[in-house]
């Protein structure tokens, strides 16, 4: 049976009076119900509600139950539940599932590149207790959500809504910048704060990255760059064994590591990639399926593993977004091209933390410059200091200043380098202010090099 052989509305109506006919015989059970929830109440919050355990578990009982007891007793609700069971059967994505007027109830579910096997039971036991927790008909809500996720009839735009279960994210979580509202970028991408991710993302997942004591400070700290795509599930027969082919959204993942190094140097502030997590579809998608929620594996971020959980976190600037997004439009250009390794130097060095952060610092940015200025032959300290300075300023006395600047990040290279140590104020003030110093002049000569390409 194709889509168009079947009326959607006929589906979703026939669903949802099934399912309330067998809320109704379920009313007499409530008892059993009540206590299968108090076993199953060490639940946690993030995956599927405990009621949709304990009918699970109730539904089991009583179909495999034996004898007249059972026959007499749960008669009525294996009757309803197995009316219920053939009413999927007729949608398109369920019928090359049905090979008998009653199916089985054990079925292979393929969300995206994760597969489990589930039953027609469980999926039933999810309808059952978000129907009745729903306000309003919410049976027949809960019917037309499940008939959207199984076959979604619109295109994917800019701005998907937040309804539409058939849209899941590719994500990438990252810390440093407090993202206060959904910010719109280019090619369908947006930044999230916390509180609007926590539908794809499971939450615990911060859990890896700091301790619970100073978890709440975290959460402030962490927005969401993502990149929508729409997805179905897909249902196959236990033993089939197919596997899809999917891309693991290596290409985003890419592009979302460039654009965070570009947040990182216009706003001139660490800003660390945590995680990337591919394939996150909405939590009531999973729970609509029968499972808990479908998180998909996640990578580790360059820097994740050591960055400083307790570090500040800065606003989010729009002008310095603006920068960044223009410079990221601009991302397969040969300058941008010849400039990424210098971009990824400096937000590195703004990344690194440990014992020998300064030193790693000042060395990332020495040679940051000494990328981004041709300096062949011999003298390259010179020239270095002439050129930085020739490049970024017009006046006498502003070119003294860079020039100085460049040679105190170099003094401090050479004492990192040579073990030397500063006899006029202590090393370590004297590292920070050559760092300060240094990246402030690199940071504008990329800058420049994006915005105006290299001198003539």
């Amino acid at each position: 049976m194709r889509i168009g052989a079947f009326a959607v509305t006929q589906w979703i109506e026939r669903l949802a009076e099934a399912l309330a006919e067998l809320a109704e015989i379920q009313k007499r059970y409530q008892d059993e119900l009540d206590q299968l929830e108090s076993e199953l109440s060490q639940w946690r919050e993030f995956d599927r509600p405990s009621d949709a355990f304990a009918l699970f578990d109730f539904y089991a009982r009583a179909c495999v139950g034996k004898g007249r007891y059972y026959a007499g007793e749960y008669g009525p609700l294996c009757n309803a539940l197995a009316a219920v069971r053939r009413v999927p059967t007729v949608h398109p994505a369920w019928t090359d599932l049905v090979d008998s007027p009653e199916p089985r109830d054990d079925i292979w579910i393929q969300i995206l590149s994760a597969g489990y096997l589930g039953s027609l039971s469980s999926i039933i036991a999810s309808l059952m207790a978000r129907g009745m927790e729903m306000p309003g008909d919410g049976f027949r809500r809960v019917a037309a959500e499940l008939d959207g996720l199984l076959a979604p009839r619109e295109n994917l735009g800019r701005s998907p809504r937040s309804d539409d279960l058939s849209v899941g994210y590719h994500v990438v979580l990252f810390h440093g910048l407090r993202v206060g509202e959904r910010v719109p970028l280019a090619g369908d991408m947006a930044l999230l704060p916390f509180e609007q991710w926590g539908t794809f993302v499971n939450e615990r997942i911060l859990e890896n990255f700091a301790p619970a004591i100073i978890r709440e400070n975290l959460r402030k700290s962490v927005g969401a760059l993502v990149k929508p795509f729409r997805w179905t599930p897909t249902f196959r027969k236990r033993g089939d064994d197919t596997v899809p082919v999917l891309d693991g959204g290596r290409s985003f993942f890419t592009e979302a590591q460039a654009f965070i190094e570009l947040l990182a140097l216009f706003h001139a502030k660490p800003v660390i990639c945590l995680a990337m997590l591919p394939y996150c579809i909405h939590r009531t998608a999973s729970f609509l399926l029968g499972g808990s929620h479908h998180n998909g594996s996640y990578h580790w971020g360059h820097s994740a593993r050591s960055f400083d959980f307790l570090a500040e976190s800065a606003e989010l600037s729009r002008a310095a977004l603006t920068e960044a997004s223009d410079a990221f439009k601009a991302r397969h250009s040969a300058t941008y091209q010849d400039c990424a390794p210098i971009i990824a130097r400096l937000a590195e060095a703004l990344a690194r933390s440990g014992r020998f952060q300064t030193d790693d610092k000042i060395l990332d940015v020495a040679i940051a410059l000494e990328r981004m200025y041709e300096l062949e032959g011999g003298e390259i300290s010179f020239k270095l200091k002439a050129r930085a300075a020739c490049f970024l300023e017009t006046s006498t006395e502003s070119r003294v200043r860079v020039f100085q600047d460049v040679e105190q990040l170099y003094n401090a290279r050479s004492a990192i380098v040579h073990r030397r140590t500063s006899k006029k104020r202590s090393a370590a003030t004297a590292k920070h202010e050559a760092f300060t110093k240094g990246f402030a002049v690199a940071r504008r000569s990329v800058v420049k090099l994006l915005r105006e390409g290299p001198p003539s």
